[in-house]
This record gives C-alpha cells, sequence and structure tokens, in this order.
C-alpha cells in the first residue's frame, strides 16, 4: 500500500458571505473590488451570497459552491454533493476540519459525519491555516470572473453559470500547473489523485443543519470605513464591477491621464519616506489632516484619501510630476535614518540612478565623532539629496553602505560643518514640516563648501 494511503486524509470546511461577489437584478453578477459593508449592500441594489469551501488540507484542490444568503443549505447536503462530484477530494476524508463558529452553529455536525465515517475536528483558534485559507477562497472570486461566458441574467441563471464555473475552478485546482507549485507540492498533489476514491453513503438531511450568524462576515473587520463606490463596465468582459471612489473622479482620472489622480504612486512613495523618518505614523497624519488608521489604509492601498490630505502629503514628501516619464516621483531633499532597509535602498538607490548622486560619511577633522550616530551625505555636484543619521549599534562601517547605493567612502569634514551636521539631523526629526526645510537651510549655510567636496 502506498504510504500516502497510511496517513489519514484530512479536508477542510468553511462557510461565510462572499465578500467579492453580490447578485444584482440588471447587472446580474457583480464583482466587488474593494470590499463594501453588508449594510451597504441594499443601496446599491446588491444580494450577498454564502460561500461554501472545502478544501484539501497542504494541497490546493478546492471544491466551492455558492447559494443566496437567504437560501442557506444544510451542511452535510454540501459536504456530500462535494465528495460525490467533486473528483480531487477523492470522496470522504478521514477528518473534516472545521472553525470553532462552524462547531458551535452546527452541534450536530459531528453526530452526523460519524453516521458515514468521518471525524469532526475542531481548528485551534489560534491556528492562522483556517483564516488563510478561507482568505484564499474568497478569492477565487476572481478567477471565476476570468472565464469569458456571460455573467447576467436572472437569479435563477446566475446559479447555473455559478455552478458551472465552480466546477471548473474545482478542475483547475487539480492540475499542477507550472510555476505555482514545487516540485514537492507536484508530487503531493499527484499522490493524492491517485489514491481511490471512496463512496460517499447515502445521506437525506431533516431540515436545516446549521445557523448562521455575525461570524459569517468577520471579514469586515478588515475593511475600511464605509466609503463611496461606484458600478464600472469591464470593457472586454460582460460583467460589472463595483469599485470605491465616485463615478465622476473616476472619469476625471481617466481624462486626465492618471497625473495626480494616481493615489496609488502617491501611496507607495509617501510610504517609502515615512517609513524612513524618526517621527510616529499618527503625527504624521496629524500633519496631513487625517486619522493614522485612514493614513494606514491609504499606506496599504486599502483606502482614498480626500483631496486635501493627499496634497499634503504630495506637498509634504516633494512628490513631483515627471513629465518625460509620465510618473509622480520623489525629489527631496530629506532627511532619513535607515530604519526600514528594503525603503531606504530603494530612495537612495532612484537618486543615484536619477540625479547621478554619490554617499559618503562625514567624519570631523578634528575633536571627537558622535557616539550615537554615524552620518552620511547623499549629494550630487548640484545639491544635497539625502542626509542621513544612522544608529551606529545597528550599522557598522560595513552595513550601511551595502544598501546605501554608490557610496564612495568616508570624508574628513571641518567641525563647523559637522557639528552643524549633527544639529540639523537633531531638528529635522521633529515633525514632518521640518525635515526637508532643515535640510535645505543646511545646504543654503553650506552651499560654497558643499560645493568644493569632490565626488
Amino acid at each position: 500500500m502506498d504510504q500516502t494511503e497510511l496517513m489519514p486524509r484530512k479536508q477542510y470546511l468553511f462557510v461565510a458571505i462572499a465578500k467579492h461577489l453580490f447578485y444584482h437584478e440588471r447587472y446580474g453578477l457583480v464583482r466587488v473590488w474593494d470590499p463594501i459593508h453588508l449594510k451597504q449592500a441594499p443601496s446599491y441594489g446588491l444580494q450577498p451570497f454564502l460561500l461554501y469551501a472545502v478544501v484539501v488540507e497542504h494541497l490546493p484542490i478546492r471544491w466551492i459552491s455558492l447559494t443566496p444568503k437567504d437560501q442557506p443549505r444544510p451542511l452535510m447536503d454540501v459536504l456530500c454533493e462535494a465528495w460525490r462530484e467533486g473528483f480531487g477530494l477523492r470522496g470522504c476524508p478521514d477528518v473534516l476540519i472545521v472553525n470553532r463558529h462552524i462547531a458551535k452553529a452546527s452541534p450536530k455536525l459531528a453526530e452526523n459525519l460519524a453516521k458515514i465515517g468521518v471525524t469532526l475536528k475542531v481548528a485551534d483558534g489560534h491556528d492562522r491555516k483556517p483564516p488563510r485559507l478561507m482568505g484564499v477562497a474568497q478569492g477565487v472570486i476572481f478567477e471565476l470572473f476570468w472565464n469569458k461566458k456571460k455573467k447576467e441574467g436572472n437569479l435563477e441563471e446566475a446559479l447555473t453559470i455559478l455552478q458551472e464555473l465552480s466546477r471548473q475552478h474545482h478542475q483547475n485546482s487539480c492540475q499542477p500547473l507550472r510555476g505555482y507549485l514545487s516540485m514537492q507540492q507536484t508530487d503531493k498533489l499527484q499522490h493524492w489523485l491517485e489514491l481511490p476514491k471512496r463512496e460517499v453513503p447515502p445521506w437525506t438531511s431533516e431540515g436545516m443543519d446549521w445557523e448562521g450568524g455575525k461570524w459569517l462576515q468577520s471579514w469586515e473587520q478588515s475593511i475600511p470605513p464605509i466609503h463611496e463606490h461606484f458600478f464600472k463596465k469591464d470593457l472586454n468582459e460582460s460583467f460589472y464591477t463595483l469599485v470605491g471612489g465616485s463615478k465622476a473622479e473616476d472619469e476625471r482620472r481617466m481624462a486626465v491621464e492618471d497625473v495626480q489622480d494616481r493615489q496609488d504612486a502617491v501611496a507607495r512613495l509617501s510610504k517609502l519616506v515615512a517609513s524612513c523618518s524618526h517621527y510616529r505614523l499618527v503625527v504624521l497624519a496629524q500633519h496631513v489632516g487625517c486619522t493614522k488608521q485612514q493614513l494606514e489604509w491609504f499606506f496599504s492601498d486599502q483606502f482614498p484619501l480626500d483631496l486635501k490630505s493627499r496634497q499634503n502629503l504630495i506637498d509634504l514628501f516633494k512628490i513631483v510630476f515627471n513629465p518625460e516619464t509620465g510618473c509622480l516621483e520623489l525629489s527631496g531633499p530629506y532627511f532619513l535614518e535607515p530604519i526600514n532597509g528594503a525603503a531606504f535602498k530603494e530612495i537612495a538607490e532612484f537618486f543615484v540612478t536619477e540625479y547621478d548622486g554619490k554617499a559618503f560619511e562625514c567624519l570631523p577633522q578634528e575633536g571627537e565623532t558622535d557616539a550615537t550616530w554615524r552620518y552620511y551625505l547623499l549629494k550630487n555636484k548640484k545639491s544635497i539629496l539625502m542626509m542621513v543619521r544612522a544608529d551606529r549599534q545597528k550599522f557598522n562601517t560595513k552595513r550601511l553602505p551595502r544598501i546605501l547605493a554608490d557610496f564612495i567612502g568616508e570624508r574628513q569634514v571641518p567641525k563647523f560643518f559637522y557639528d552643524d551636521l549633527v544639529q540639523t539631523c537633531a531638528r529635522a526629526c521633529l515633525d514632518p514640516e521640518s525635515n526637508t526645510r532643515e535640510v535645505l537651510q543646511f545646504e543654503k549655510r553650506h552651499k560654497a563648501y558643499l560645493k568644493s567636496i569632490r565626488l
């Protein structure tokens, strides 16, 4: 007997309200790109679906089924259908794993499963695997929309379409797609599919065997506050998508060719600078004119800042539009600390590449160096691009140059210049507005000497 057959077959069952799929009487099946709170759904004429997912442990094989939220199915019916029709599930498992919400909502599930030879196991609340797998199942909705099949029609037609698309997804999940699975995972998948398919004993449900609750929409806790959405028809497909923002703003953004309304670019660039700045995020949010939570959501591309707050970020972090590239980019100068190595390296490499910058460490010609910090300048022949302060305990003479692009070594500088550099950095980290201002004033005070430094 194959060793894989000796191991117990384990599968997961998940139930939740689908957060990316709704039904609309006029538009049919609607994909929701930016999730909405369920209490918003009626205002857009949207009806939610229940998402059921049966997933094989350690494998990408999934069986997905959907029903209208107000037409739930008994869990045993969902499971038996999946085990009979989903050839990749290979029939009944030895163990079915559910979360504590399903176990509580269906107190007789363990007893019913035992009648067909399946053991119920309740996942540990600290186990992060079930929420992650449920998130993957929620994301399957986007894959269903890749199919060219028309998505419009009445609810009955929509359910038929969903059934066809779900079965196609199951077939796809059983294929070892090149580039998505490692050799080891491909072998596991092949071994699993070679297992004999177990017969599913006959089962007849006697009414509904579970009760819903707020746990079905627990994903609402991770989405931003309510904001405006609008319907947008895909140019190449026959379906509608509900996206965040206003239709007028979207049309304006399309007409103006994505310059100042490129929120993703503003979010990415400002996040780079903010992650290398000394002050806390809550202080930055106060200066911008929003809350810390809104700023975090904006940085993670989950929440559109209002125009005023976004413009404040653009002005504060010196983000400018480059007509040659058609992109937004950083202009500086900045006072930064390598708190986030990856972000710091990206900023430094940009200034080296685009502005021909060179980096060097400043050491006083006489007197003691600062016992706590190392000080660096990244500049070109015209101006300072970055003023950098790095903790001596975290960044030795070898580590920082590896992430500070085009490092040319140490430079002995006059004591008055070094002392002023130390004091300037101390002032620049007090608040966001002091950052660029202090660097510019320092450059103005030492303009002649800075020009004399050979790069």
